[in-house]
């Protein structure tokens, strides 16, 4: 026997339960937004192999529009930046 047995089940108002469906309706897509198909597959950029381009020489942690290397197209790595994990220029 279920511990649950004796509990009641609630009560649902049919005239209520009736009102509240909802049709969806899809919006159109908007014209500014580029759609991403199915086919879109982010892990399959390949990004290209630098064997070394320099310090970036950032004097605060690394800003996307500051940063040498993300000027040149460059992530930052640990052996040409020192700010680690506060670079924003870093890959995830």
């Amino acid at each position: 026997m279920s511990k649950f047995a004796g509990t009641a089940s609630p009560r649902v108002d049919r005239a209520y339960s009736f009102a509240l469906t909802v049709d969806f309706v899809s919006s159109p897509w908007p014209a500014h937004v580029v759609y991403l198909h199915d086919y879109y597959n982010p892990a399959s950029l390949k990004l290209p192999y630098e064997l070394h381009y320099g310090d970036c020489n950032c004097s605060d942690p690394c800003q996307i529009d500051t940063c040498r290397n993300a000027q040149m197209n460059v992530l930052c790595t640990d052996s040409c930046c020192d700010w680690e994990e506060l670079c924003a220029n870093r890959p995830l």
